[in-house]
């Protein structure tokens, strides 16, 4: 977490940033502003997700009555998307 300085252009106290930011152009000035170059920054997370069984189809695709659409697979890389992550996603049905 980063911690505003008094100064000419913002009041002390409040926070530049807390944890799980993402940064943009507006955190990277006013960290500058605060004479700081470094601040701890984590990548994005990388997440692959397969989901596999014989009994699953895509959606947008027909069934047979034996089958079932593959909803896990999306409903996992929105939530990781919407956490922002970066993730991909295959439904896999076994050659």
């Amino acid at each position: 977490m980063l911690r505003i300085i008094g100064g000419e252009d913002v009041l002390s106290g409040p926070d530049i940033s807390s944890e799980g930011t993402v940064l943009r152009p507006a955190h990277v000035g006013l960290t500058t502003m605060q004479g700081k170059d470094r601040g701890n920054v984590f990548r994005r997370l990388r997440v692959g997700i397969l989901t596999a069984g014989d009994e699953l189809v895509s959606a947008g695709n027909t069934k047979s009555y034996q089958q079932s659409f593959g909803s896990n697979g999306p409903t996992l890389t929105e939530l990781v998307r919407s956490m922002g992550g970066i993730c991909g996603w295959c439904l896999a049905r076994p050659g």
